[in-house]
């Protein structure tokens, strides 16, 4: 229960925390680019046709129809986000609306409100303004001078050579394509968030006596104050990480740990690190079924994870066996879980031949042996609004050991009673802990824990499913298998976000077809958004990080930005061939003008 209770209130920090700051800063490039085109629109035409209200309206009206379907591509781009499926879903959804809420209000904004603002500027060249001002047009002069003396020149170099530009960029980003897909840059789609809390959880073997279960409690316990004592000798930090340890031990072999650590600011070392430390320190414990440390922050039902099915319990077996070794062949993984080796003894009752004379059956048996141990509903009691069950079977004393099973007497359909040991045979086998079933088909979960620092989940999963699965299900005919766990919620997200975009494409299509009027430049200008990727995974390469859920929403975002400069650009390439300048000029002159506007939005955005 204390699990569950971390894991909701990490949720919600996670919500107040990392999803706001990305929602923050998608809805401040939001309205910053639409801001800065109407904004910019509107100077030059101060510029040219001098100040006041009609230079400023006459400049938002340039480009007032680009600006506002390239907010609208921006809108159906995020669509896809409030779709997506999956345990983590909400987080998506959640930014897509806020973000799409905003948007619809920039459109507001940037149209109506800030030309309204613009037109009462009044230029002033004393004091702090001044200042201002002559830095922004000392600033403007040199920009100016770049766009003519550099970036024209090299733009019409560039048009001369257009195959050789393309096949630069083609070039690169197949550079960028199998960087991502050798594994330079890993993808963990659902990232470790290292926090404050970090867990243990200990299962022994069945027969384990309490005695046994208090000293590896203990040795865990010891062993995360030992990495406490070291981290205050190697820091000279008094306060050490550890704020509150809480463990408890529950039916006789199982024990779980929960730790408080001191907050993230207040230490070196981060929960990660200190888990791994944690773990080693523990070392071995004798008859451990299950000795396993994870991030609090993190808790689900393994970075990979797979569901095998049949309808045989021994193919089950030798296919989880398989499985969960090749696991262990894997660096970085760890905390193998083998759902088939999760055995406690059980009781099975066999009826003798000579029983069935009696007018005795299995049904019957099992009945009579429930009822005595467990209990035979008498009746129910009416107290308040609360329904009570009596039930009644032997005492106490009488229910206590096996022997009192073998000494226990059968009643025969005659209403006769005869010993237990005449009818019926008794024996102590071990059986599942618990039987999962899909589809009406036995399952046995296999799953293991990932460093993700080391190891990318996604690859091991799709390498498993390629050379492994295949094999296995030869092997062993009937043998079926299902995702779960994380790898089944790294599936579902991915192909809800996949399926969306590409509907969305479509959408995006519509949309910039109807202010070019064109049916080919839509094409050209959403050719562009693969391009656009290379900076992304460039940024990754830099900062040393895997692409990751919130990477995705990034680039989801570059693509309107992508997007929404190159529609800019496009309108105004147009607007020039309609005074009937040649194509290279109205490209040329088109990219001089729009130059400020989109190297403003690129840097914001950045």
């Amino acid at each position: 229960m204390f699990k569950k209770i971390i894991l909701v209130t990490w949720m919600i920090q996670m919500a107040v925390t990392v999803q706001a700051e990305e929602q923050l800063l998608e809805e401040i490039v939001a309205v910053v680019d639409d801001a800065i085109i109407i904004g910019e629109s509107a100077y030059s035409s101060m510029e040219k046709h001098g100040r006041g209200a009609e230079s400023v309206i006459h400049g938002a009206l340039r480009v007032a129809k680009p600006a506002t379907f390239g907010v609208l591509t921006t809108i159906v781009a995020f669509a896809p986000t409030l779709f997506t499926q999956g345990v983590f879903a909400p987080f998506p959804q959640a930014l897509g609306w806020v973000v799409i809420l905003c948007l619809i209000f920039s459109l507001v904004e940037s149209k109506w409100i800030l030309p309204a603002h613009l037109s009462h500027i009044t230029p002033s060249d004393h004091g702090i303004w001044g200042e201002i001002n002559r830095a922004q047009a000392f600033c403007n002069s040199k920009l100016d001078y770049f766009v003519k003396n550099k970036y024209q020149p090299f733009l019409v170099k560039c048009i001369k050579n257009r195959y050789n530009t393309l096949a630069i960029f083609l070039a690169t980003f197949i550079l960028t394509v199998g960087i991502v897909a050798g594994g330079i840059v890993r993808m963990v789609i659902i990232p470790d968030v290292p926090g404050d809390f970090i867990s243990g959880e200990l299962e022994l073997v069945e027969g384990t006596a309490a005695w046994q279960t208090r000293e590896a409690h203990n040795q865990i316990v010891d062993a995360l104050y030992r990495v406490n004592e070291r981290y205050i000798r190697e820091t000279g930090d008094d306060k050490g990480v550890i704020e509150h340890v809480l463990s408890r031990g529950h039916s006789l072999r199982f024990a779980n740990f929960m730790v408080e650590l001191t907050r993230t600011e207040e230490r070196t070392i981060d929960a990660t690190e200190l888990m791994r430390q944690w773990r080693e320190e523990v070392g071995e414990i004798p008859g451990a079924r299950v000795l396993s440390f994870s991030n609090a922050n993190n808790e689900s039902s393994g970075a990979v994870s797979f569901n095998l099915v049949a309808s045989d319990m021994d193919v089950l077996d030798q296919a989880a066996k398989e499985l969960s070794d090749h696991l262990r062949s894997y660096e970085g993984l760890y905390d193998i879980r083998n759902g088939a080796s999760a055995l406690q003894d059980e009781i099975v009752l066999n009826i003798k031949p000579s029983a069935e004379a009696l007018g005795l059956s299995q049904s019957a048996l099992g009945t009579q042996v429930r009822q005595a141990f467990y209990g035979a509903e008498a009746q129910r009691i009416q107290r308040g609004s609360n329904e009570i069950k009596v039930m009644v079977r032997y005492p106490r004393k009488d229910r206590e050991a096996i022997s009192n099973l073998e000494n226990m007497y059968i009643r025969t359909q005659e209403n006769i009673e005869v010993p237990f040991a005449s009818v019926a045979d008794m024996a102590v086998e071990p059986a599942p802990s618990k039987i999962t079933r899909v589809n009406g088909q036995r399952a046995i979960t296999v799953s293991a824990a990932a460093n993700k620092a080391v190891v990318e989940p996604m690859q091991i999963v799709a390498n498993i499913e390629k050379v492994l699965m295949p094999e296995l299900q030869q092997k062993y005919p009937g043998l079926l298998y299902t995702l779960s766990g994380e790898s089944e919620e790294d599936s579902k997200m991915l192909k809800s976000l996949f399926l969306g975009f590409a509907l969305a494409l479509f959408g995006i299509y519509a949309l910039l077809a109807i202010p070019l009027q064109s049916y080919s430049q839509p094409v050209i200008i959403m050719g562009i958004i693969p391009f656009g990727m290379i900076g992304a995974v460039v940024g990754h390469i830099v900062m040393d990080i895997p692409i990751n859920m919130l990477s995705l929403f990034g680039i989801i975002a570059l693509s309107g930005v992508v997007v929404n400069d190159s529609l800019i650009l496009t309108d105004a390439i147009n607007n020039r061939l309609r005074e009937n300048q040649s194509l290279l000029d109205a490209v040329t002159g088109a990219a001089k003008q729009r130059f400020r506007a989109i190297l403003i939005t690129s840097l914001t955005t950045f």
